[in-house]
């Protein structure tokens, strides 16, 4: 019996998903670990502080304390992550079209279309030049459309809201921080909950694969 075509491009853009997941797991679960690690570091700090009767630098470890526990490990330990789960988005949707362009026989790739951003470059032409709509529904697309911007701030301004070039999209991130999204700003950095992580890889692992599911039997053919 002739078995089905195995297309690897695929295959590893699945692979690459999985260990997108695989690697949240396990950064979520050694965040609350450094954390309270991080606590009985300081508490130790603080009690000798205490005894010591040096209250002005009791207050200043404190601070400090505060700030690595509330800021520094959140901001730096989930941002990257946000970077690499757009990159997987963005090479996935890039992978597949060039696959479909090559059955299809076109010299126009994705990136010769002008659009305003990536989102609108992809649907433009998965629809137009591939016939082979992208289905997103709405709460998905604002989903990898809020995924974009707050890539580009985390790879563009470390992050900084103040320091984002683009005033819309500077007001749309202040905006979402007002929401309960798991989306907020501490000194004017951008902080991301465990829950928008959460839930923004399984917007993008549910959009990629469905992709994938309709793509896969045109590529194979």
């Amino acid at each position: 019996m002739k078995l089905p075509p195995i297309n690897f491009d695929l295959i590893a853009i699945e692979s690459e998903l999985w260990a997108l997941e695989q690697y949240l797991s396990i950064l979520e679960g050694h965040i609350p670990m450094i954390i309270k690690e991080q606590r009985e570091n300081m508490d130790r700090t603080l009690m000798k502080l205490q005894n010591e009767s040096d209250e002005s630098e009791w207050h200043m470890h404190h601070q400090d304390h505060v700030e690595i526990v509330e800021l520094v490990i959140p901001r730096f330990f989930r941002s990257p992550f946000v970077v690499m789960l757009w990159a997987a988005y963005e090479s996935a949707v890039i992978q597949i079209s060039n696959l479909l362009r090559e059955k299809k026989g076109t010299a126009l790739s994705i990136r010769d279309l002008r659009a305003d951003n990536f989102i609108e470059q992809a649907q433009k032409y998965f629809q137009h030049v591939l016939y082979f709509p992208i289905l997103t529904d709405k709460k998905s697309r604002d989903r990898l459309e809020m995924l974009r911007i707050l890539r580009n701030a985390i790879a563009h301004s470390n992050g900084r809201v103040e320091a984002i070039k683009n005033e819309k999209d500077r007001k749309k991130i202040r905006d979402w921080a007002k929401k309960d999204l798991g989306i907020s700003t501490i000194d004017g950095n951008l902080i991301f909950s465990k829950k928008f992580l959460n839930e923004s890889f399984k917007i993008v692992n549910e959009s990629i694969t469905e992709l994938i599911e309709r793509a896969e039997p045109l590529v194979n053919y």
